[in-house]
């Protein structure tokens, strides 16, 4: 799914680059050198006004500020806990507004560098735990259903969607590993008699239906859930929440994922995994990488473009996380709110060099290019030597808490191409389809 505020179909950014090299036929003969300056020169002229902002960068912009001002609030709220952080929310926003795109997004990054390498280590210790005994599994999901249903009984009153799956996954993990009970299902939603019109209703608690896999396959799912969720555990013990992949609450859906526990504001909520496409092999695409990259081979809208035009190719990735991964690395299964509803932001976020990732940490970067970035390309304009490109999930409440992770996909406006829901949702939302360029 294009999941980036800042979406441009492939087909409208070739077209945008073929228009351009047409009127600057002296560098016909080095399109990288003409990628490199060009991109120089209109970034100079982006920073001198001479060009205003388009829709696309003006979104772009109001999310980078929000961003950037919800991880600095959130940072001062920890330094100073019973202070009245009103003044200081009015000075950041000031000065978050005297920069533009270019220089928000740098900033965002180097904010979120802290926040990675403590999630980076709590993952690690967490596999680490687990790999020393493994026998503790059983322990720990027991150890998560009691308390999920004491935090069910107490939150009663507003049916929580999120406590209730939490709770109908765990008990099919310890019916399918042997321990069963009275309290636990006796069986699985899906019934073989039943036709594909309600493939929704026969979706477990995981979102998954098992009743066509082999045996070999349905195990290894069931594995790698329960190992997940006792990893998800763990992990909220250490940072206060933790994400997992669960039954979507929005109506035929399929999957989603849930915050568990209580998100700060600002905070990282998952990552996009998948190969990166750096910007230089989409400014004038090869025929293969135009089909490759096309809207009719991307069926469940999967592509993600950062601001910067950097290409997250999802849509080989796997919607169960495997041991000595990211366990974070869901943000694919994320589903779509119209901007005014949605609860999380997509961002842009580097790996930089000079954080020196442990090699033992480099197993929870979720990303690997598919074509290695160039030189006149543009990275020569970084500031920092970049190790990867990525890109996240953060959360744009003041707090999260228990439910549902939902994002604008930001979808350009090709209504052929759009799926109605998503049209019906823009149209719930503003009373208008407008094109997003």
């Amino acid at each position: 799914m294009i999941r980036r505020p800042n979406t441009k179909s492939l087909q409208e950014f070739s077209h945008w680059s073929k228009h351009r090299l047409c009127h600057r036929q002296w560098f016909s003969t080095s399109v990288d050198r003409l990628n490199f300056f060009g991109r120089a020169w209109m970034g100079f002229k982006h920073l001198t006004g001479q060009i205003p902002p388009t829709k696309r960068e003006q979104i772009e912009l109001e999310e980078l500020r929000q961003a950037l001002t919800s991880i600095h609030c959130r940072r001062y709220e920890e330094d100073h806990p019973n202070q009245s952080h009103e003044k200081e929310l009015s000075r950041i926003w000031k000065e978050n507004k005297r920069l533009k795109n270019v220089g928000l997004r740098y900033e965002v990054q180097i904010e979120l560098v802290p926040e990675i390498l403590d999630l980076f280590n709590t993952f690690q210790q967490v596999d680490k735990q687990l790999d020393s005994s493994p026998k503790q599994i059983d322990m720990l999901l027991f150890q998560d259903y009691e308390e999920t249903c004491r935090e069910q009984h107490l939150d009663s009153h507003n049916n929580n969607y999120f406590l209730s799956t939490k709770r109908g996954a765990l008990e099919i993990l310890l019916q399918h590993f042997g321990h069963s009970s009275a309290t636990f299902r006796k069986s699985l939603p899906w019934d073989s008699s039943s036709d594909e019109e309600n493939w929704h209703d026969q979706l477990d608690e995981f979102g998954y239906n098992g009743r066509n896999a082999k045996s070999d396959v349905y195990e290894a799912i069931r594995y790698h859930q329960y190992y997940n969720m006792a990893r998800s555990f763990l992990i909220k013990q250490h940072l206060g929440y933790s994400v997992l992949a669960l039954k979507s609450s929005l109506a035929d859906a399929g999957r989603g994922i849930f915050v568990d526990g209580t998100a700060p504001s600002g905070a990282i909520l998952a990552f996009f995994p998948g190969q990166v496409w750096p910007r230089e092999y989409l400014i004038s695409p090869t025929d293969e990488v135009e089909e490759y990259l096309s809207w009719k081979n991307n069926p469940n809208f999967q592509l993600h473009f950062r601001g910067d035009d950097f290409c997250f190719d999802c849509r080989a990735s796997p919607y169960t996380v495997l041991k000595e991964s990211n366990p974070w690395a869901i943000a694919h299964i994320a589903n779509h709110a119209s901007w005014r509803q949605a609860n999380s932001r997509s961002m842009g976020l580097n790996f930089f060099e000079k954080m020196r990732l442990h090699p033992s940490l480099r197993q929870y970067i979720p990303n690997e290019y598919a074509k290695p970035p160039t030189l006149m390309g543009g990275s020569l304009l970084d500031r920092d030597a970049i190790e990867m490109h990525s890109f996240c999930l953060m959360n744009r409440m003041q707090k999260m808490s228990n439910e549902e992770i939902l994002f604008d996909y930001h979808l350009p406006f090709l209504p052929k191409e759009i799926p109605e829901w998503y049209l019906q949702e823009e149209y719930k939302s503003s009373g208008t389809y407008e094109e997003y360029s």
